[in-house]
């Protein structure tokens, strides 16, 4: 039963969702997102591999069914024999990837693609249009290339664990293992801010909450709520959210009401309402 405005709902069938798998890659997937651009007809998204010979970054054209259109029994067959995906582009990267995110808007155009690396880098590849390739029909998504855009080469200071893109998609934030939060340039990839931690950081999150708009958790079991206003940095919550010190943790926080919800390797998970924080 849901209760929607007051009023109760009742649903009789379990809402069933069209799910679709790829055949083996051949490679072992370990991140994936959605790019903000999408095609008539088909999304786009950005994945990552890890402990692979030769590591990549790709972009796929994923088939979406257009909202409010019925189709008949055969075009309905056709959709679902349809491959749950088709590559679009690959690029090259040097080490695992362990985060990735898309920035789009503002002054990025166009949008990027970005790789936090286990050997400590964090890479940017330009997502565009590929004027050279044939047009292909809107289903099969656009003709894109992935074109290296920057690479801060990795400092030696451990793996990157996480990278994130503000709204506006000009900045980036970037965590991992040498215990610092990282403010880039989403477009030229010159560093803003480095900010340091009591542990390393495991996850990194832009958040629109009047609390902070940066939220990252780290190894020293808190969930550290910044302010951010270029490169000044303002920490306005550090909130204990784990059992012990070097405990592997993630967060989350929902863009529709602002709850945070933290996954850590102490067997637990915590809630943490940060509207009334």
């Amino acid at each position: 039963m849901l209760r929607l405005d007051d009023e109760e709902c009742y649903i009789d069938e379990p809402v069933r969702s069209s799910i679709k798998q790829t055949r083996s890659l051949g490679r072992k997937q370990s991140c994936v997102r959605w790019l903000p651009e999408c095609s008539a007809g088909a999304g786009i998204v950005a994945t990552g591999t890890w402990d692979e010979p030769s590591n990549c970054v790709q972009l796929w054209a994923v088939a979406l069914q257009p909202e409010d259109v019925e189709m008949d029994d055969d075009a309905a067959a056709a959709a679902s024999e349809a491959p749950a995906a088709r590559l679009l582009a690959t690029a090259h990267h040097a080490a695992s990837v362990l985060g990735l995110t898309a920035a789009s808007g503002g002054g990025v155009a166009p949008p990027v693609v970005c790789a936090a690396g286990s050997d400590g880098s964090l890479s940017c590849f330009s997502a565009a249009l590929d004027a050279a390739a044939p047009p292909s029909d809107a289903a099969a998504g656009p003709a894109l290339r992935l074109t290296p855009a920057w690479s801060d080469g990795g400092g030696g200071g451990g793996a990157l664990l996480s990278v994130d893109a503000s709204p506006d998609g000009l900045q980036l934030a970037s965590c991992g293992e040498g215990g610092l939060l990282s403010l880039h340039d989403a477009e030229g990839g010159a560093m803003a801010a480095a900010i340091a931690h009591g542990g390393d950081v495991w996850c990194v999150a832009y958040a629109q909450l009047a609390l902070g708009d940066l939220l990252s958790c780290s190894s020293d079991g808190t969930l550290v709520a910044r302010a951010e206003e270029g490169t000044a940095s303002q920490a306005l919550l550090e909130q204990p959210i784990g059992c012990s010190i070097h405990r592997r943790m993630t967060g989350v926080v929902s863009p529709l009401h602002g709850g945070l919800a933290a996954a850590s390797d102490a067997e637990v998970l915590t809630f943490i309402d940060l509207r009334a924080t």
